[in-house]
């Protein structure tokens, strides 16, 4: 878990406190500005601990099922991740394709099956919201494993994290049965138009829909 100096979400916080772990588990739980820095501090704990196998990382915005770390275990693979989409529309997955040329593209729910495994094909990285990854995998990946010089390319640190993990040899799956709540801050203004309100519903500065007002 990294957050800021404070975390920002409750809900986050209560849903990780009920989340089912294995034996022997424990938590890394680091708070600062240096995202990046905060994440290879996490990483570094678990890689020096030898009787530890898997490291999964989760932010502070995101709702998640209290099986959902066991159920990405049972996976039995490298690494994995559960379906997540983008905090602001048009809500993207957080599964991006980089062309040859370097245009990204964001692949959008719908492309994604509604069940089972997805394998990141060519091209392909993605965000690291409740990634599970084995120890192995770091074996492969120098030192620091989230390097900030490199994620200008790839929009963000965490998929150019992942771009790491895949430029390792190593497949990485979006587990559809898995789906986890990315958390965002909505403002809802009423709006009054040809003699009715309705209801704005905005993330950022951005539209999401607009709801009539039920009466009674």
């Amino acid at each position: 878990m990294v957050t800021g100096e404070l975390a920002r979400y409750a809900d986050t916080l209560s849903d990780l406190e009920a989340v089912s772990v294995p034996l022997n588990s424990g938590l890394s739980w680091l708070r600062g500005v240096l995202i990046s820095d905060l994440l290879n501090q996490s990483l570094e704990r678990v890689y020096s601990q030898p009787g530890l196998e898997w490291v999964w990382v989760m932010g502070d915005d995101h709702r998640f099922p209290p099986n959902v770390l066991l159920h990405l275990l049972d996976r039995d693979v490298d690494c994995v991740i559960p379906v997540c989409v983008h905090r602001q529309p048009p809500f993207w997955t957080n599964v991006m394709h980089v062309a040859d040329d370097g245009t990204k593209r964001f692949k959008p729910i719908t492309d994604l099956p509604t069940s089972g495994l997805y394998k990141l094909g060519d091209g392909e990285t993605c965000g690291d919201a409740g990634i599970l990854i084995r120890k192995r995998v770091l074996d492969a990946i120098p030192r620091p494993w989230y390097d900030t010089r490199r994620s200008g390319a790839y929009a963000s640190d965490d998929t150019a994290f992942t771009s790491r993990v895949r430029e390792a040899g190593f497949d990485i799956y979006v587990d559809c049965d898995m789906p986890i709540g990315h958390i965002t801050p909505m403002t809802v203004t009423p709006i009054a138009h040809d003699g009715k309100w309705s209801l704005q519903i905005s993330a950022s500065d951005k539209l999401v829909g607009r709801l009539g007002v039920a009466n009674g």
